[in-house]
């Protein structure tokens, strides 16, 4: 929640264009979340990260997707000598490690391109894990957004994938959810082209 209204401020900050007391008072919000996520919520050590404060809950990349992509929006507002993102591909190269995986057990199978897992690969094996359409299309936005070489071939494969299992052509939920609902539509649509 708290990553989502950072990138809704930043939206805001763009609407006002012209420096005034509102302008100040939405950056210092940004500033104090940005703070918030990193030192209150552990992003700083993404080891010991949490998406929840005060409960011992599974962490998910769908939530710490989130987390990473309003810091790669706001890098301006809390690093902004880091010209080179090193915290940001510091934290995403953390993520990746957690969630990034094949399809299949089987790596030299050509349909087990790397992709984006919702639950951590060190607590869920392939049967029991979950590859949704929004993790992915998440994982491909920041990508775009800290300027990465992205396998868009494993994404758009995934893509079809999904698209395939179905008459409509429409991007199911997940590789293991063949139904056809609007939400992974709508986050692929989103994704793909903001923030």
């Amino acid at each position: 929640d708290q990553a989502v209204a950072v990138i809704a401020c930043l939206q805001h900050l763009q609407v006002l264009q012209d420096p005034s007391e509102e302008h100040d008072h939405i950056q210092q919000i940004i500033k104090t979340t940005c703070k918030n996520l990193l030192d209150g919520f552990g992003y700083d050590n993404l080891p010991m990260s949490q998406t929840y404060l005060g409960l011992n809950r599974n962490r998910n990349f769908w939530h710490e997707g989130w987390v990473l992509l309003s810091l790669c929006q706001a890098r301006d507002y809390v690093w902004p000598m880091d010209t080179q993102d090193g915290h940001l591909r510091a934290l995403w190269e953390g993520l990746l490690e957690r969630y990034q995986g094949r399809r299949s057990k089987n790596d030299n199978d050509n349909d087990s391109a790397a992709i984006i897992w919702h639950w951590a690969l060190e607590q869920k094996d392939f049967e029991s894990n979950v590859c949704y359409c929004g993790d992915n299309v998440l994982a491909h936005a920041i990508c775009r957004n800290l300027q990465l070489d992205n396998d868009n071939d494993a994404f758009w494969s995934f893509v079809e994938m999904l698209r395939s299992k179905n008459t409509y052509q429409l991007a199911s939920v997940a590789n293991v959810y063949p139904q056809v609902r609007l939400h992974p539509n709508t986050e692929l649509a989103a994704l793909l082209v903001w923030p």
